[in-house]
């Protein structure tokens, strides 16, 4: 049976009771029910728990909201477990729709944002999802750029998203690029360099490698980066001997990309899903070697710190910023710790934005509507956008807040849904701006550096 979680009105109440919210008085109106899904990796090689449990948060506290602003509407939240595989993902997204009658989808990664995608544009009609999706970690610069091709026209198709359904509350990695590439000149001191990346063959893999390369191109033309990929799909995370045999190709003088022996490294990075990144550390705490390791987001991890310990100490890496040092990435921690116990764990925020930004696009299309069960998918992906007007009201995190777009959103006048993650301004491409940290593991712990600010500038400068 298929991994999955109803978050129903009583449980949700009860979910936030700590929080001291409280629903209507008793005299409430016949509730009309607006089914969200979740397709978020809670076993795969992902996603921690706290994904689901922030997507949940979301719609815990927005049913609050709508009960203490007397509306008719609650939602429900249909949680499948992706587990990270792509045929699992379009799958269970086709039930969340089919079955469950899911108005809008919240997907994870790069590769099942893209598998999900692929059903809508498939040649057969009746294959079609018809509701928008909002990708929470589906970072691939492939994805929502109509310059991507791709051997296979359906796949090419989803790509390029030509009919707008595919939204993203995580920014693309080519910015990430940059802070790596920056952070790797930083550190090294020198113009010219090797690094050797291990990196998962697939959307998100394959776009951090591009991002890399393509700020390394402008920043310093000089740099060689060999690549070694592999194939999520063809080994286990516990197979140690491929992991080693991989680390002592990094290790190595020979260029595995290229074929040629242009020198060691000087630093190796990981860029793929967290227990992959896992078991090479592992790999590289065997080996003996003390090559400076600097990596991608899936260093970034709760699974990461649980696995490795203090053997992840001295391992770097960027990231999308766990919360926004906004007053909504405030807001969004105090009630995380309130209803899990637990501090929000890497893109935690970013699950929550793409749930906040489904529910706010269903109301508003389900405004002066006599049925909001009645919308429709298309409805609700043409007032995305919508939710983050630059001239509308700035609402925020949490029960309050949510009131308050509850209420605007029902005299017709415009919101600016403030994130937890970012400010969620949606561009052309259904993409936002997001600000990247640079983190070092330290005793066991992330310890954050410096931010990178992709929402001052695109050049994604310092912040002081």
């Amino acid at each position: 049976m298929t991994p999955r979680t109803r978050i129903g009105i009583s449980i949700c109440t009860a979910m936030l009771a700590t929080l001291g919210c409280s629903g209507s008085d008793g005299d409430t109106q016949p509730t009309k029910v607006v089914t969200i899904g979740g397709v978020i990796d809670q076993t795969g090689s992902a996603g921690p728990p706290s994904w689901s449990s922030a997507a949940q948060l979301a719609v815990a506290q927005m049913n609050i909201a709508l009960a203490n602003a007397k509306s008719d509407i609650q939602f429900n939240l249909v949680l499948a477990d992706s587990t990270n595989q792509p045929a699992v993902a379009a799958q269970r997204a086709q039930e969340l729709v089919r079955l469950h009658g899911a108005k809008g989808l919240v997907v994870d990664t790069s590769q099942d944002d893209i598998a999900v995608l692929k059903l809508q544009y498939d040649p057969d009609p009746t294959v079609h999802l018809d509701v928008p999706v909002v990708g929470l970690v589906a970072t691939s610069p492939s994805i929502n750029n109509p310059a991507t091709t791709n051997p296979d026209p359906v796949t090419q198709a989803a790509y390029n998203d030509a009919e707008h359904w595919n939204f993203r509350t995580a920014m693309s990695s080519v910015a990430q690029g940059l802070a790596l590439a920056n952070i790797v000149i930083g550190k090294l001191g020198k113009p010219s360099f090797k690094i050797s990346a291990f990196a998962s063959d697939e959307p998100f893999g394959n776009g951090q490698v591009a991002a890399l390369k393509a700020a390394l191109a402008s920043l310093a033309p000089s740099a060689v980066v060999e690549t070694i990929k592999f194939s999520p799909a063809e080994h286990t995370v516990n197979d140690l001997d491929f992991f080693l045999a991989q680390m002592l190709k990094i290790l190595d003088q020979h260029n595995e990309e290229t074929g040629l022996d242009d020198g060691l490294p000087d630093v190796w990075m990981g860029l793929t899903f967290p227990d992959y990144l896992v078991a090479m550390v592992k790999a590289y705490r065997l080996s003996g070697s003390t090559l400076p390791g600097v990596h991608g987001m899936g260093l970034r991890n709760q699974k990461v710190l649980d696995s490795l310990g203090n053997d992840g100490n001295g391992q770097e890496g960027t990231c999308y910023v766990v919360v926004d040092a906004t007053p909504s990435g405030a807001t969004f921690t105090t009630d995380m710790v309130a209803a899990t116990g637990l501090p929000p764990s890497s893109m935690d925020s970013s699950t929550y934005d793409a749930t906040v930004v489904l529910m706010l696009a269903a109301l508003a299309a389900a405004n002066g509507q006599p049925d909001a069960t009645a919308i429709t998918g298309a409805q609700i992906r043409a007032m995305v956008r919508g939710t983050s007007d630059p001239m509308g009201q700035i609402v925020r995190t949490g029960v309050d807040e949510f009131v308050k777009a509850v209420g605007l959103i029902g005299q017709g006048v415009p919101i600016n849904y403030e994130g937890a993650q970012s400010p969620c301004d949606f561009d052309e491409s259904g993409s936002v701006a997001t600000r990247f940290t640079h983190f070092v593991i330290a005793n066991g712990a992330f310890v954050d550096l410096e931010v990178y600010d992709c929402v001052a500038s695109p050049t994604c400068p310092v912040q002081l």
